[in-house]
């Protein structure tokens, strides 16, 4: 086993533009396909995978580029428009907008830390859809050539319409911490096996199965070291908080369509035995009030840190933990109130709130697992919260 090679490492571009030049053409691209989307919601959760219509609705409008470097033809879209783009496609299905998140940052991924080997075998044909995962249960053997992988991973996002599966492994090394290694293969996805144990709460239509591999072998070439070098891109691919900031855009947009669909239910809906609307409740007024303050509020603030964050990176510089760690936490509390909203937004649907066609009920679920992903802590907040109080990395507060 080689040793792990450093973090990602400072873009060789020294700038790079603050909002990406097709913004607004991929804002339109979401909207030409919402009623594909639409209609594909109760699809995704009966097929528990994105649905064909609405991914080759992505694919003709090359959203899946977003994420990957221009070099191989991605367009490597900016933190803040990704976000953008989420959260329209997060209003239609959340589903929907998670499968594309994670499609996206995923090749974005591959193309800007596999080898120029690798590379060309991923992107040697059509656009590729990528899937994986880390912190398996996995055994690496070190043989002529490459690596021998064995173990099994689960909540592989998109794995049924991927091209390309990445996976990972640990193994002893004495400099590394906790005194292990990890190195991440990459293989087609034919030569993994799919375990169908995707029957979940919510985000159903996000195709999260689990996969797994028996001795594959593996060419040194298709693997690197974690955390990865970045290889190639632009400043996009400096800090690893952009790989999953989209999750701001996937749950603002998901809360979002519940107040707007509870509003709109609210003003028509009457309760057994009273004179008048739902929306004529004060509790009502009051409550959606609060939480349309509350998100917006928590959507802005997020979106403000990783605007500070990204204006650092796009001048080829690293931005200090302290306003990383403050970003971290925001969009952990992003999460939370997006959870809020949408199960009280559901209460207030009522009973037919509960039937599986209706989004209140889909949104409320799907925000209730998005929320369970490992990026969202309480200990973001601890983190933040140490920072505040003056403690340095050896724990002990300043002066």
């Amino acid at each position: 086993m080689t040793t792990t090679e450093p973090a990602v490492t400072p873009s060789t571009e020294a700038t790079a533009p603050l909002r990406s030049p097709e913004r607004d053409a991929l804002l339109d691209s979401v909207e030409r396909i919402r009623n594909i989307v639409l209609k594909d919601a109760q699809n995704a959760e009966r097929e528990r995978t994105l649905p064909r219509d609405t991914l080759a609705a992505f694919r003709a409008e090359g959203l899946f580029r977003m994420g990957a470097p221009r070099v191989l033809g991605g367009l490597e879209t900016d933190p803040i428009t990704q976000v953008e783009v989420f959260e329209a496609v997060a209003r239609l299905d959340g589903s929907a907008a998670w499968s594309l998140m994670i499609g996206a940052q995923g090749v974005g991924t591959l193309g800007s830390t596999a080898s120029d080997e690798a590379c060309q075998e991923i992107f040697a044909t059509n656009w590729p859809h990528t899937a994986g995962q880390i912190h398996g249960r996995s055994t690496v053997e070190r043989v002529q050539g490459g690596y021998v992988f064995t173990g099994q991973w689960s909540f592989a996002s998109g794995i049924r319409h991927a091209t390309w599966v990445s996976f990972d492994a640990r193994y002893p090394d004495e400099n590394a911490p906790g005194g292990q290694g990890m190195i991440i293969g990459i293989a087609p996805a034919s030569d993994v096996n799919l375990v169908d144990d995707w029957h979940v709460a919510g985000l159903s239509g996000s195709g999260s199965c689990s996969f797994s591999v028996d001795h594959l072998f593996v060419p040194e070439h298709r693997t690197y070291n974690f955390p990865p070098r970045q290889l190639r891109g632009g400043p996009k691919y400096m800090i690893p908080e952009f790989a999953f900031s989209g999750m701001i855009g996937l749950m603002a947009g998901i809360a979002r369509r519940s107040l707007d669909d509870i509003a709109d239910l609210a003003r028509t809906k009457r309760r057994p035995f009273s004179t008048g609307t739902v929306a004529d409740r004060p509790h009502v007024q009051h409550t959606l009030g609060e939480l349309d303050t509350e998100l917006k509020a928590a959507r802005a603030y997020s979106l403000q840190l990783l605007s500070d964050i990204w204006a650092i990176c796009a001048r080829g510089e690293i931005p200090p933990m302290e306003q990383r760690g403050a970003f971290s936490a925001a969009m952990t509390h992003l999460m939370e109130v997006g959870v809020k909203v949408t199960n009280t937004a559901l209460r207030f649907g009522g009973s037919g709130a509960v039937y599986l066609t209706n989004s209140l009920q889909r949104n409320a679920r799907d925000a209730m697992v998005a929320a369970q992903h490992i990026t969202v802590s309480e200990m973001h907040y601890e983190a933040h919260g140490r920072t505040l109080l003056g403690f340095q990395e050896e724990g002990h507060p300043r002066g």
